[in-house]
């Protein structure tokens, strides 16, 4: 893996040598060499729908009032109701989003300090975390990831994405 501007073009393989290696030799090889051993992993996760839409209704008397009052009603009769209710659940996704990345990251801190907060893809992602991690510790990676998928069963579905070229 080389650091390139993306959409960089080399016209041969001599180019490659004579215009990028060359001249930035010293630079590739001290980084090649701290990254030596490490690997990237993506730690990601996604909230179980129907489970999380659950857990913030049960904790906000004002999700359960609305859900109550457009429970068996039309949907015409009942919109701005439904549209409070949408907004309520999707507030309440970012702040849990905020706390689990944050238990993450937690539970990641005694394997790695080079981490990398990454922006939810998706309206269901409750965590999207980037880490550099030595080869070696692959399991205790997955040993904590694990512990977490467990603590958030059928709340959040976790998975490891990597080993990954750093």
């Amino acid at each position: 893996m080389l650091p390139l501007r993306f959409g960089a073009v080399v016209s041969d393989r001599d180019a490659v040598v004579n215009e990028l290696l060359a001249e930035h030799h010293d630079e590739f090889a001290s980084a090649h060499g701290e990254l030596e051993g490490f690997a990237q992993y993506l730690i990601k996760g996604r909230y179980v729908e129907e489970s999380i839409v659950r857990e913030i209704v049960d904790e906000s008397p004002k999700a359960s009032a609305l859900l109550e009052s457009i429970r068996g009603q039309p949907e015409e009769r009942t919109r701005d109701a439904r549209i409070a209710l949408g907004e309520l659940i999707g507030h309440s996704l970012e702040d849990k989003l905020e706390t689990d990345t944050r238990i993450t990251l937690e539970a990641l801190s005694p394997l790695t300090d080079t981490v990398t907060v990454r922006e939810p893809t998706h309206d269901e992602d409750a965590v999207q975390i980037a880490i550099l991690l030595e080869v070696d510790r692959q399991d205790e990676l997955e040993q904590t990831v694990g512990d977490l998928a467990a603590r958030w069963d059928n709340r959040v579905t976790m998975r490891i994405l990597g080993p990954m070229a750093p």
